[in-house]
């Protein structure tokens, strides 16, 4: 019953575990916002792709990304990596979406 190597035991919140987890979250933070601030220079492009209106409401989306992203680097760190391909799969998704429904496009 008393197994150390169990989960759940005093073992899992020791310092060195604790140091671990805080150097992992930073270590795919720094990438994550890197990937991030790529795709949010893809944003002016949408200017000239979509309404204004859409533009506003992507860089909204874009920054509750980047929330998204500080708040999950310590609890999900590989997952903050995937957040800016979910970002930049949606902005693309929609603009075509708006273009075959509502004929956005250039010009």
């Amino acid at each position: 019953m008393n197994d150390p190597d169990a989960a759940g035991t005093e073992d899992d919140r020791s310092p060195e575990r604790e140091a671990a987890r805080v150097v992992t979250g930073y270590l795919a933070l720094i990438p994550a916002l890197l990937l991030h601030v790529m795709v949010g220079a893809l944003l002016p492009l949408t200017s000239a792709l979509a309404p204004t209106w859409f533009l506003a409401i992507t860089v909204m989306g874009w920054v509750a990304a980047v929330t998204l992203i500080w708040r999950w680097h310590r609890r999900r760190p590989v997952a903050t990596l995937f957040v800016p391909f979910g970002v930049l799969g949606a902005w693309y998704l929609l603009l075509e979406l708006g273009q075959r429904t509502l004929g956005w496009g250039p010009g």
